[in-house]
């Protein structure tokens, strides 16, 4: 026997709240809110078709009584409110949008009103329609659609009113008024700005796309659909209410790995989606080629996959399917048309800084994008704006350590037992500091230790408990060493170094450092006092020398991070001084010169924090003396060429921030 369409209403409620349920949760809900046997029976098979890996890929026919349940009735003509319903615009997974206009002739204008479609007024829908009449009346932006009314027809059904946009989806306006990538980045940042006006209100989208986004004639985007958004408890926290999304409401196209999941949406999500956004709207092109009924499979490419860089994909050839259904065949060609553009032009202008930008939001761990949309947008404009960015590509480090991840605690627990047996090992050759040789071993092993955890245990995303305690524990130890070292140079220097490696990575030198300024500036100053007494003692060792002044630079570089200005100046012209006197002594060492070009470099630095621009350019001068020299005496010497340009470029970016552009062009 056949259900009628309102039991079929009542499989479609509960199947949708059973599915917000955790998977293991779904079938004891099911009996504790489905009395009617028959019923839950259909729910039940529905949950086991949808959790089965051939899900999608042989859709169900749909009965006729099914298809006249869910068919939505049409209300073109019904008046709501002062408004009079003339077509339809849009259907959603909640609702219908129409377009609307005055019924009482009062005055003249045009409006979109989102009705929830009878048979989805569910207790949990009309919950998330509520939810998003209330986010958007919380919201507020030139870039957002606006609120204007709400209420319930005489139906019973809610519906909202808002501002009527007349415009075209992103990529549709962007490639129809042929766009450049520098136009492109300018209206992009413009949507990124009410993304972020969103998040700074508590409000994550989870649904950005370009169809949610349209561009008026003007060139003004409009953010729209907050249909699946949720409002956070507090800034870049998710509140009591989940926001675990289903794959089912987000765009697979454009939803993140988390999302894909199952997991938590939050802010991170949003930024992924704005890459995947800012990804199609330079390239023409999206990141993954996504198989259309697998979603194991298309789990897997947007989990595990890394996506071909912007700059190579544009020469590639694929179909793509467009917001509005159409299937188009996407070549360099058709990309290099819609952006008055060559292929090669087009390559230049995203290799490098754009590659990086975009591959940094498509990160597949949320805690490795950008921290916030500004952020995102701001790296944006300092490429525009010539600056050095914050994205930075991938080392081979860190693509050695995803390896390592599959292992995460089985790599710190050996690195806790290297760490005590290097400890160990300090204290054995200690105690027998007459073997001079062993103790020299000693100096190479615990440098060789340190930089090992530094770059396997350190960037292992989760291991933070794990490399505090290793750090506690290993300064303890050092600690105690240090108390009983006396006056042996060798064993000193080892425990120095020790010490510098340790507030490297406290500080974040490498990016998988704990970013502790307070604790690295106590640590490093533990070596400094080991180098000071060293050199003191050794006045004439140009070694013990070159070590403080290197200890010096590096506790300035942390003074830096502390915000101490005063403090790293100071550190900064010890180092200077001490460089100066070993450049003297031995004008043509390559370590003495390059020191002294550093010492000058973060003497500028702290200098530039300060706007003192031309004090600042004097030391940079300097320094690009010295690099100049050395890149002259060996110009197959690639790291020396590298020195060298980057001396140009940080003068020329002292002028661009001091508002001499003009003077810029003349070192870049």
């Amino acid at each position: 026997m056949s259900m009628t369409a309102e039991q079929w209403q009542q499989v479609k409620s509960l199947l949708e709240e059973a599915l917000e349920q955790p998977h293991g949760r779904r079938a004891p809900w099911l009996d504790e809110h489905c009395q009617e046997e028959r019923i839950r029976e259909e729910v039940l098979s529905l949950l086991e078709a949808h959790s089965s890996d051939d899900f999608l890929e042989q859709p169900p026919e749909a009965g006729p009584e099914l298809v006249a349940a869910l068919r939505p009735e049409s209300l073109i003509g019904e008046r709501v409110g002062p408004w009079r319903l003339v077509e339809e615009i849009g259907q959603g997974g909640m609702g219908t949008v129409y377009r609307a206009v005055r019924a009482d002739d009062e005055f003249r204008r045009e409006v979109a009103i989102k009705i929830v479609s009878r048979g989805m007024d569910t207790e949990q829908l009309l919950k998330r329609f509520r939810t998003e009449r209330q986010i958007l009346a919380n919201l507020e932006h030139p870039y957002i659609g606006h609120l204007l009314d709400g209420g319930t027809t005489s139906a019973g059904l809610p519906y909202f009113v808002m501002e009527y946009v007349q415009g075209m989806p992103l990529t549709e306006y962007c490639d129809g008024n042929r766009l450049s990538i520098a136009e492109r980045i300018t209206l992009f940042r413009k949507i990124c700005s009410a993304v972020a006006y969103a998040h700074n209100n508590l409000i994550v989208h989870r649904d950005l796309k370009p169809a949610n986004i349209l561009v008026t004639c003007d060139g003004t985007p409009k953010l729209l659909d907050f249909g699946i958004a949720r409002i956070m408890s507090g800034p870049g926290r998710e509140g009591s209410e989940p926001t675990v999304t289903m794959l089912r409401m987000a765009t697979p196209a454009y939803a993140s790995p988390e999302q894909i999941r199952g997991g938590v949406a939050g802010i991170p999500s949003d930024i992924y989606s704005l890459g995947v956004i800012l990804y199609e709207l330079l390239t023409g092109h999206r990141p993954y080629r996504l198989p259309a009924r697998d979603s194991g499979e298309l789990a897997r490419v947007i989990c595990e996959r890394e996506p071909t860089r912007a700059s190579a994909v544009v020469g590639f050839t694929e179909s793509l399917e467009r917001s509005n259904g159409d299937v188009t065949v996407v070549d360099a060609n058709s990309v290099c048309r819609v952006r008055d553009t060559t292929l090669d032009q087009l390559r230049r202008k995203l290799r490098g800084d754009i590659d990086n930008i975009v591959a940094m939001a498509l990160r597949k761990e949320p805690h490795r994008r950008y921290e916030s949309v500004d952020q995102f947008s701001e790296d944006l404009h300092r490429h525009v704006s010539g600056l050095p960015i914050l994205a930075r590509k991938d080392t081979a480090s860190y693509r050695a350590t995803k390896f390592l991840d599959r292992h995460r605690w089985g790599v710190i627990a050996g690195g806790v037992f290297a760490t005590l047996l290097i400890l160990m090992s300090l204290v054995a050759i200690h105690k027998a500091s007459q073997l001079a040789h062993r103790i020299e071993e000693d100096h190479r092993l615990a440098t060789s230790f340190i930089v090992d955890i530094h770059d396997s245990i350190a960037r292992l995303p989760g291991s933070t408990p794990a490399r505090e305690a290793i750090l506690r524990h290993s300064l303890r130890y050092l600690n105690g060493l240090s108390g009983d070292a006396g006056d042996d140079p060798a064993f000193r220097r080892s425990l120095a170094l020790a010490y510098e490696k340790f507030a490297e990575l406290q500080i974040g030198v490498s990016s998988g450092g704990l970013g502790r300024s307070a604790e690295a500036l106590e640590t490093c100053r533990k070596a400094t006092a080991i180098r000071e007494h060293v050199a003191s003692l050794h006045a004439a060792d140009l070694t013990a020398q070159f070590d403080l002044a290197n200890n010096y630079l590096l506790a300035g570089f942390i003074s830096g991070r502390a915000a101490s200005a005063d403090q790293r100046r100071n550190y900064d012209q010890k180092a200077l001084a001490i460089v100066e006197r070993l450049v003297e002594a031995d004008p043509r060492h390559p370590g003495y010169r390059s020191a002294l070009a550093r010492a000058r470099s973060s003497l500028a630095y702290g200098l530039l924090y300060e706007d003192k621009w031309e004090q600042a350019r004097v030391h940079l001068r300097q320094a690009l003396a010295i690099h100049a020299e050395i890149a002259a005496e060996k110009p197959a010497d690639l790291k020396a060429r590298r020195d060298l340009c980057l001396m140009h470029y940080r003068i020329g970016s002292s002028y661009v921030q001091s508002g001499q552009p003009g003077h810029a062009q003349d070192e870049l």
